[in-house]
């Protein structure tokens, strides 16, 4: 099930609303699309691991293949249980890597632990279920990338959606 908040403010024209697609990866896997200057454009979560995020990536949900793609890594840990696991977060990067390589966009790998740092700078908190918020998730991993390079729309001109 794919599950989106389209946001859609007025842009000059020819601005691409994927420039940057933001992702974290898991059995439920959040997502974020901002334009070239930096607005946020979509956001949303997939549910289904590798299915899901393939459906979502290849699917059309998309309006054109993203220039830069950016996700939460993931590392086994020495003493994590993962016995018997298929171990889907990191099926659904090596999907998303697929899909950069396939669109020749540039792959980003940001370490979970950016997401303190990344919630300072945007002030987006997930709020409710965290079943409901990994979009909140993709969507930091997004801002922080593009913060980093110097991008930086504040919030009092983001779209309402």
């Amino acid at each position: 099930m794919i599950m989106a908040h389209a946001i859609k403010p007025d842009l000059p024209k020819g601005s691409k609303p994927n420039h940057l697609i933001a992702l974290d990866p898991g059995e439920t896997t959040g997502w974020a699309t901002f334009y070239q200057n930096g607005l946020p454009s979509d956001t949303g979560q997939v549910s289904g691991d590798v299915v899901g995020v393939t459906d979502l990536l290849w699917g059309g949900v998309f309006e054109e293949p993203a220039d830069v793609v950016v996700f939460e890594t993931y590392r086994i840990l020495d003493g994590k249980a993962h016995q018997f696991s298929t171990v889907p977060t990191l099926q659904v990067i090596g999907a998303i890597r697929a899909y950069a390589h396939s669109n020749n966009a540039k792959l980003v790998g940001q370490n979970p632990d950016i997401k303190s740092a990344a919630v300072k700078f945007s002030n987006v908190h997930p709020e409710g279920k965290h079943n409901n918020q990994h979009w909140v998730d993709g969507f930091n991993h997004g801002y922080f990338y593009n913060q980093a390079r110097g991008i930086y729309v504040p919030r009092s001109l983001w779209p309402e959606g």
